[in-house]
């Protein structure tokens, strides 16, 4: 009996565990969410992600826009400080010169003087006043130790820089016709950049009457 026992035990035990394990596998498979769909994915399966957009390339800046242009005309004295003030820029083969003959209708002066000494404390006065752009006339026989303050084409134009010379306390100057030829200069400036040829406009009105515009077709292709 006690045999008999011993084993219906062992075997009781044994269905026991057997029942057990077939319950603990049916839960796990109920935690499970849609088990059928798994599905394993080798290295080879996995996507590839896009590389990263490389950063817009910065646009090139547009060249500088190089231009030719004309300064001028100024007498031969005037010529001188002109190119005394463009000297410091370095243009070289880029600056040139040309004289014209120009008609001039209209100067702004102060009479003659009885001498040369007058002419010379006469200048001295005005430079005590502030005012440079002047010269003593000395090669015309007619106007000798007159003093001169510009040449002019029109009457408007004298009369512009006459009104500043009455501002700056100039009490003997005027303005009259002057009909005569004269030798004048002209710079030109050749493949310098825009906002320079800008600047010639600003540096213009040291001269009255003097001009800044584009070289003529025909001279801005000619080298000097």
């Amino acid at each position: 009996m006690f045999i008999i026992l011993l084993v219906a035990n062992l075997a009781f035990a044994a269905w026991a565990l057997l029942l057990r394990d077939e319950a603990r596998d049916a839960h796990l498979m109920a935690q499970q969410i849609n088990p059928e769909k798994i599905k394993v994915i080798l290295a080879r399966d996995k996507p590839v992600a896009a590389p990263a957009a490389a950063p817009a390339a910065k646009p090139p800046e547009p060249p500088e826009l190089l231009v030719c242009v004309e300064w001028g005309g100024f007498v031969p004295a005037d010529a001188t400080r002109v190119e005394e003030l463009l000297a410091p820029l370095g243009m070289g083969p880029k600056l040139s010169q040309r004289k014209v003959e120009d008609n001039i209708g209209w100067w702004v002066f102060i009479p003659p003087l009885a001498s040369r000494q007058a002419a010379n404390q006469k200048a001295v006065e005005l430079k005590n006043l502030g005012v440079d752009d002047f010269f003593i006339v000395s090669e015309d026989s007619k106007w000798r130790n007159a003093i001169q303050f510009g040449l002019f084409k029109s009457q408007d134009a004298a009369n512009v820089r006459l009104a500043k010379l009455r501002d700056s306390r100039v009490r003997s100057a005027q303005a009259g016709k002057r009909d005569a030829q004269i030798a004048k200069v002209l710079f030109q400036m050749r493949d310098v950049p825009e906002p320079f040829a800008a600047k010639l406009g600003e540096m213009k009105t040291m001269f009255p009457g003097s001009e800044v515009k584009a070289c003529a077709a025909e001279e801005a292709k000619a080298r000097p």
